[in-house]
C-alpha cells in the first residue's frame, strides 16, 4: 500500500508497514506479555502504542486486559487496603466537656529526677498533700 507513511523519513519499515497479527493467537497474548514486562507492568494504553510500533493486532486492549488481570505484581499494587472494622464510640466521648477537663503528661527522665517535677505541680493543682522524703546526694 502506498500513502504519506511511506514516503516519511523518520519512520521505520515495521512502523509504516506493521505486521498483522490476529486476536485470538497464542502469539498476540505472548507479545502482549512480552510487552507489558518489558515496560515495567504499565497499564493497557501505555503498552499497546508501543506494541503497535511493530505489531498490528485487532482488539488489542482486551487482550491487554486479559494479560493484566492475570499478571500477579500487578494484581498485587492495584489491591484495595482493607478498612478495619470500627468499634462504637462510648457515650462517655459524646457528652460535651470543656477543652482539656481531662488531659495527661508525659515525661521521659528518670524517674527520681520526674517524681520532683511533679511535686510543684501536684501542689499548684492541690489534689492532694505528697509527702516524699528526699535521699541525702552523694
Amino acid at each position: 500500500m502506498g500513502g504519506r507513511l511511506d514516503r516519511s523519513p523518520f519512520l521505520s519499515d515495521a512502523a509504516t508497514h506493521p505486521l498483522l497479527l490476529r486476536k485470538k493467537s497464542h502469539l498476540s497474548t505472548l507479545i502482549c506479555n512480552y510487552y507489558h514486562k518489558i515496560l515495567f507492568h504499565s497499564g493497557p494504553r501505555s503498552t499497546a502504542v508501543n506494541i503497535q510500533k511493530k505489531f498490528w493486532i485487532p482488539s488489542i486492549i482486551s487482550i491487554l486486559r486479559g494479560v493484566i488481570s492475570k499478571c500477579i505484581p500487578c494484581h498485587r499494587l492495584s489491591a484495595k487496603p482493607i478498612q478495619p472494622k470500627m468499634a462504637d464510640v462510648l457515650p462517655e466521648r459524646m457528652q460535651r466537656t470543656y477543652p482539656f477537663a481531662s488531659c495527661a503528661m508525659e515525661v521521659h527522665i528518670p524517674l527520681k529526677r520526674a517524681i520532683f517535677a511533679i511535686i510543684p505541680l501536684i501542689k499548684l493543682i492541690s489534689l492532694s498533700s505528697y509527702v516524699l522524703r528526699r535521699e541525702p546526694s552523694i
